[in-house]
């Protein structure tokens, strides 16, 4: 995994953290106000059985009273259930109360009061049923009973008391759990949002870097590395380019084959690093005078070719005797001369050949390079410095153009 590679990994497994650490708060978060909304429904109804239970007591209180009035047995029906009922309702709320450690105690007390207060309760009804009114009435008036009623208030606002504490300490920590999400939500989306952004950047920036890469790596496929100029893998593929068009469209096409004179004896007699100068040189020639259609490469050695599409043969010679003039008037001067200037006399020989409308070549492209390889071939025969040119016919035809 190289450099680039083991950074992206790094900001999307930052971006998946901190996406995981938000949904964590945000579950957590979530199951407290559950358990919360939980909480909250257990403690009404654990208020609402005490409430109930109070109530039922006091009915049966109050039931107990008419009777010892009236002496009504109807209003001894809450009397006869109430210890029933009242057993229910401590039962649920011992269940809803279950997790508060100090409520089993109070529980038991209200349990036993209340046991108590329907079995004084009792006592009265029995002493009223005896006909003893009066006796019936000194009971109910006893501090006794009074004392157990203010005992079963004050236990059981007590145990509303402190489960209403709780509920408050529990909406009070969901609050801050939500608090908490919220806030790493809003921390985490500004986070997110960076880290893509440098996902983006760095992806970008990969791409650009590898399409730099590649826009390298054709150049080296296409140039000549030394002279710059489209080396003959490019150059032959051009040529199959311009030929197919020249089928399609059946306009002039020719090519220029060029050649240094004598080249050997420059690398032999002041080295090879002033032989690839003179490349050079004449390589700028080259790119300097060809036109904007025309492709220019270095065939291989000191060979260089030239295609011009939309040329006919008799152009492209005196374009290739252009070409050759200007490089024979001027001295090609080395930069590596120290004590003074290195000139050398540097010509080219050149061979043309070209394609025209009414050719019926069954094989163009091999026709043009072996026809001006021929021409190239004649030009150095007959003394070199000079530019011939075939066009392809019944039989080869030669031009030459003798130097001055």
């Amino acid at each position: 995994m190289n450099s680039f590679e083991k950074v992206l990994v790094t900001a999307i497994l930052s971006v998946f953290a901190i996406l995981l650490a938000v949904a964590t708060i945000a579950y957590r978060s979530m199951t407290v106000s559950v358990a919360t909304a939980e909480w909250v429904e257990r403690t009404y109804e654990t208020i609402r059985e005490l409430e109930t239970t109070l109530a039922t007591l006091r009915d049966t209180e109050s039931g107990v009273r008419a009777f010892v009035i009236t002496g009504d047995r109807s209003h001894l029906q809450s009397h006869q259930t109430a210890a029933a009922v009242v057993g229910q309702h401590i039962a649920r709320i011992k269940r809803l109360t279950s997790s508060n450690l100090a409520q089993p105690a109070r529980l038991a007390t209200i349990e036993a009061l209340i046991s108590a207060r329907l079995a004084y309760l009792g006592d009265v009804v029995r002493t009223r049923a005896e006909e003893d009114f009066r006796a019936a009435r000194r009971l109910i008036a006893a501090h006794e009973g009074k004392q157990q009623s203010r005992d079963l208030r004050r236990l059981a606002a007590r145990v509303i008391a402190d489960e209403s504490r709780r509920l408050r300490r529990r909406v009070a920590h969901a609050e801050q759990s939500r608090g908490r999400a919220v806030t790493a939500t809003l921390v985490a989306l500004p986070l997110i949002f960076v880290q893509l952004l440098l996902v983006v950047y760095l992806i970008r920036r990969h791409l650009a870097k590898r399409a730099g890469t590649e826009s390298a790596l054709r150049r080296l496929a296409m140039q000549d590395e030394l002279t710059g100029l489209f080396n003959r893998r490019e150059m032959n593929y051009r040529l199959r380019e311009e030929v197919a068009r020249w089928r399609r469209y059946r306009h002039p096409l020719s090519l220029i084959l060029l050649d240094i004179d004598r080249f050997k004896a420059i690398n032999d007699t002041y080295g090879h690093q002033v032989g690839d100068e003179v490349l050079q040189w004449v390589a700028d020639h080259l790119r300097s005078t060809a036109r904007g259609t025309d492709v220019t490469a270095r065939f291989g050695g000191e060979e260089f070719t030239v295609i011009l599409p939309e040329t006919t043969p008799e152009e492209a010679y005196g374009i290739a005797e252009r070409i050759r003039a200007e490089m024979a008037a001027e001295a090609f001067v080395s930069s590596r001369s120290t004590d003074r200037p290195l000139q050398i006399a540097v010509t080219i020989s050149a061979g043309v050949a070209g394609l025209e409308g009414n050719d019926e070549e069954k094989a163009p492209e091999s026709f043009l390079v072996t026809a001006a390889d021929q021409a190239l071939y004649e030009a150095k025969r007959t003394g070199r410095n000079r530019t011939v040119s075939q066009k392809h016919a019944p039989g080869p035809q030669l031009r030459l153009s003798l130097s001055n």
